[in-house]
């Protein structure tokens, strides 16, 4: 995981774009997109969509790049939870890293409201907001951790 994010970071070091890479945890195997140019958005390649429905559920860690250093959005959350991935990471450029696993369908609107204001107390080192953030998305759900 560590090699994927490092790879992701120093190719998008200075942009807008994002790299997406999937690890089976079972193999170690990767698979890598690094050419899609549509700032702030990943899509996984044909390849890497047959991977995931191939695989196990819960077997594939998905792992990409925030140029903002941003926490993850309600759309990775989504992703996560329909495409079933053992955890998802978004790195981002300043070194913080989140990691996420979704246990059950949620509210949008409400997720996309927490996940502003943990975006703000993150930015801020409000550790005491982030943790109280962090605790309510658990309630609903969502293992969201900072690293």
């Amino acid at each position: 995981m560590w090699n994927a994010a490092k790879e992701m970071l120093d190719h998008r070091s200075g942009t807008k774009f994002e790299d997406l890479a999937f690890i089976d945890s079972k193999t170690g195997k990767t698979l890598i997109r690094k050419d899609y140019n549509v700032e702030r958005k990943v899509l996984p390649t044909k390849a890497m969509k047959k991977y995931v429905t191939e695989h196990e559920p819960y077997t594939i860690i998905a792992i990409h790049n925030h140029p903002g250093s941003s926490v993850p959005s309600v759309q990775d959350l989504d992703t996560a939870f329909k495409k079933k991935y053992k955890f998802g990471v978004a790195c981002g450029h300043n070194g913080t890293v989140f990691k996420y696993s979704v246990a059950k369908q949620f509210n949008y609107q409400e997720i996309d409201y927490l996940l502003d204001i943990l975006q703000k107390s993150v930015y801020n080192e409000d550790a005491r907001r982030t943790a109280s953030i962090l605790d309510r998305l658990s309630e609903l759900g969502i293992r969201l951790e900072v690293l």
